[in-house]
């Protein structure tokens, strides 16, 4: 399993790329919701769901990414989810992962 590093080092920065883009400084300030596939090597593997909703005057951002992969003969499912709610000031309420 020499792709081992390899393949943490890609796992580590799609999270970092999730986390950036739930961080009330990069959020766009109007609600969304977005669906990316998640691709390995050319090959689609899963999918990846981010949303930020208004209610009051809280704003949640929240993704949830899953995916599937197999190594030889062993498979493995993977699924990252996390969650951070703000005032419209952007003063942290609470953090879930």
């Amino acid at each position: 399993m020499k792709n081992r590093p390899r393949f943490a080092l890609w796992l580590a920065s799609v999270l970092v790329g999730v986390l950036a883009l739930s961080r009330p400084g990069l959020a766009a300030v109007d609600d969304f919701e977005r669906w990316y596939a998640v691709e390995l090597g050319g090959n689609r593997v899963g999918w990846m769901h981010q949303k930020q909703a208004t209610v009051g005057d809280l704003v949640t951002s929240s993704s949830r990414m899953e995916f599937a992969f197999n190594r030889d003969q062993a498979g493995a499912k993977i699924s990252v989810s996390g969650s951070f709610v703000e005032t419209k000031a952007g003063k942290p309420v609470s953090m879930s992962s």
